[in-house]
């Protein structure tokens, strides 16, 4: 008989709010302990590490899981025969943090098709792109998103508002040149490729309604 004591959800987010020695204040917030242990059920195939990076990014950004600033999208890694976490953030979220800094003068973006050479196969070929300018402080940075780059074939939205989700590819490229110190290394689901499982919004609502409830 074995004597292995099975670590369960409750000690998981115990151990994991003791980790992070999570504030009073956020613990009347997104870090609430009956939250973890929701993450935690939905992401139970999933190393706590990814977890705990997941929550230090939404601590040190200020966003908020609950209400899908910020969340954690997995896939299996045939690499590594496992499955692996990917923190995103919402499009919105992510403007707002520019916003903040007091210094976002507004984007322009422009959509259209163009000539794009492609040095693989040695051919140019139409492709509808994207280009957004972002002002910061009068200074203009700008970030062009490619439609071969960007479409996720697993998101079918990109099939029914592919314009609109190419041009947010764009403005988010832009915001993170105009504001690297804000904003590097965050980035929106839009922007995930093909072998990472899309969020699922109504699953998340359900998660928040569980979490609300309870």
């Amino acid at each position: 008989m074995s004597n292995e004591v099975k670590t369960t959800s409750e000690d998981k987010a115990l151990q994991i709010y003791n980790f992070l020695n999570i504030s009073e204040n956020d613990k009347k917030k997104i870090f609430d302990q009956n939250y973890l242990k929701l993450l935690l059920k939905e992401h139970k195939d999933l190393d706590t590490s990814y977890i705990v990076q997941f929550l230090q990014k939404a601590m040190i950004l200020g966003a908020d899981p609950r209400i899908n600033q910020v969340y954690l999208l997995k896939h299996f890694s045939s690499k590594e025969g496992r499955y692996v976490g990917t923190v995103v953030f919402n499009y919105h979220f992510m403007l707002n943090v520019a916003n903040q800094t007091g210094e976002y003068e507004g984007v322009i973006v422009e959509y259209k098709t163009e000539d794009v050479f492609d040095p693989i196969k040695k051919e140019t070929t139409k492709e509808a792109v994207a280009t957004a300018q972002v002002r910061r402080k009068g200074i203009t940075s700008s970030y062009t998103a490619y439609w071969s780059e960007c479409y996720n074939s697993k998101n079918p939205i990109w099939n029914t508002r592919g314009k609109s989700m190419l041009q947010k590819c764009a403005v988010v490229g832009a915001i993170r040149l105009a504001f690297p110190e804000s904003t590097s290394g965050m980035y929106i689901e839009e922007e995930i490729s093909d072998n990472v499982f899309n969020h699922n919004e109504a699953r998340a609502e359900q998660v928040l309604n569980k979490f609300n409830e309870g």
